[in-house]
């Protein structure tokens, strides 16, 4: 008996870039600890979507590079003048829905599986461009008008 499907989506397997020089799975992806350090590796740190972390999106990777920055900075044993970087993971995606905007964000603080998410018509996060966090966004936004 035959099935019929409206559509059907076949998905690339992600593959990382198999840096030579540098320690790396079966896929290509660098391992790294909590703080971006590169798993046998001596001072070295990586962070977005080169490595080994199961979610890749833009705004995550900017996170990962604020925590691996702060650990640079420890390393070399220089006083850092900012807060500590949060070690609550945040995903933030704007949906083209039809009828404009929808923001979403879900925030997750690193124990189980439990995602807190929120969505809204109103921007949650400034200012609303494509990748938010840390030093980045505010760089970006001097450098490019938000739509």
């Amino acid at each position: 008996m035959a099935c019929g499907a409206d559509a059907v989506v076949a998905l690339a397997q992600p593959r990382g870039p198999f840096l030579a020089g540098l320690p790396h799975d079966d896929r290509g992806f660098v391992p790294v600890d909590d703080a971006g350090r590169v798993a046998g590796a001596v001072d070295v740190w990586a962070v977005g979507d080169s490595t080994d972390h199961e979610v890749k999106q833009g705004g995550l990777a900017v996170q990962q590079a604020d925590v691996a920055a702060a650990d640079v900075v420890r390393r070399l044993g220089v006083q850092d003048p900012l807060p500590p970087p949060s070690r609550t993971t945040t995903l933030r995606a704007a949906l083209l829905d039809g009828r404009g905007t929808l923001y979403l964000r879900a925030e997750h603080d690193g124990a189980g599986a439990h995602w807190r998410t929120i969505t809204s018509r109103e921007a949650l996060w400034w200012p609303p461009a494509k990748i938010a966090g840390g030093h980045l966004a505010g760089y970006l936004a001097e450098r490019e008008p938000v739509a």
